[in-house]
C-alpha cells in the first residue's frame, strides 16, 4: 500500500500529535542525559513510575503490586545514598 498509495495515506492532522509529542519527549530525553546523567535519568524514570503508581491508586482505585511497594523504599534509598555520598570522579594520568 505504500508503494501506491505513498507514506503519508491514512494520516491527518490529528496523527500528528502523538508523534511530535513522542519526538520533543525523546529530544527531552537526550538533554536530561547529556547533562544530568544517566544514572540521575534513571532515578527519574523509576520515581516517575512509582508516581504513576500512586496517582493510579488515588484517582483509579487501582491496587499497587506488591513489587511497587517493595520498590518504592529501595528507589527513594538509592536517592538519597546517590545525593549524600556522590561518586568521585577517578583522576586521570
Amino acid at each position: 500500500r505504500i508503494l501506491t498509495e505513498g507514506v503519508w495515506t491514512g494520516w491527518e492532522w490529528r496523527t500528528l500529535v502523538p508523534v511530535s509529542t513522542n519526538a520533543m519527549g525523546g529530544i527531552f530525553v537526550g538533554q536530561v542525559t547529556k547533562y544530568a546523567g544517566g544514572v540521575k535519568k534513571g532515578f527519574c524514570i523509576v520515581f516517575g513510575i512509582l508516581i504513576t503508581s500512586v496517582l493510579q491508586k488515588v484517582v483509579y482505585g487501582k491496587e499497587i503490586s506488591g513489587r511497587t511497594w517493595t520498590a518504592m523504599p529501595l528507589v527513594v534509598g538509592s536517592i538519597v545514598l546517590h545525593s549524600l555520598f556522590p561518586a568521585s570522579k577517578l583522576k586521570s594520568d
